[in-house]
């Protein structure tokens, strides 16, 4: 017989305490700097002016629109680090050097929204799925 994992709910979750800023992983302070790198500062832009420019690799940068959906996917990460803001989690941020794309534009904070409400591909148009596109 062949073991399945159960998938727990969102409100099924349970967490544990805040680990120490200096027991956090290299690995995860390293990917949240990589986000600092390519992925934060063109968001943040995005999501205030409508579209950013992101560099691609060497290639030249591009110009990219923002979605309501991105923009409302941001609102919802810094609602999320809004609630769950303390000095552990602002140090794990700085020692990553993003605590700036978090703190500074905590008031752009949407709100969280209910884990029961699943999101729309959809909404995230043009790259929703074929077969959820809006026409």
């Amino acid at each position: 017989m062949q073991h399945v994992q159960r998938l727990w709910e969102p409100e099924e979750q349970r967490f544990r305490a805040w680990a120490a800023p200096g027991d956090v992983p290299d690995s995860l302070v390293a990917l949240l700097a990589q986000l600092g790198r390519h992925y934060l500062p063109w968001v943040s832009a995005a999501a205030a002016h409508g579209s950013a420019p992101l560099a691609l690799g060497a290639g030249p940068a591009v110009e990219l629109a923002a979605t309501p959906f991105l923009v409302n996917a941001r609102r919802v990460l810094l609602a999320r680090y809004a609630s769950l803001r303390c000095p552990a989690l602002d140090a794990v941020l700085e020692r990553a050097g993003v605590l700036r794309f978090y703190a500074d534009f905590a008031s752009d904070a949407g709100t969280v929204p209910d884990p029961r409400n699943v999101p729309q591909p959809r909404l995230n148009r043009p790259f929703a799925p074929p077969w959820q596109a809006e026409h």
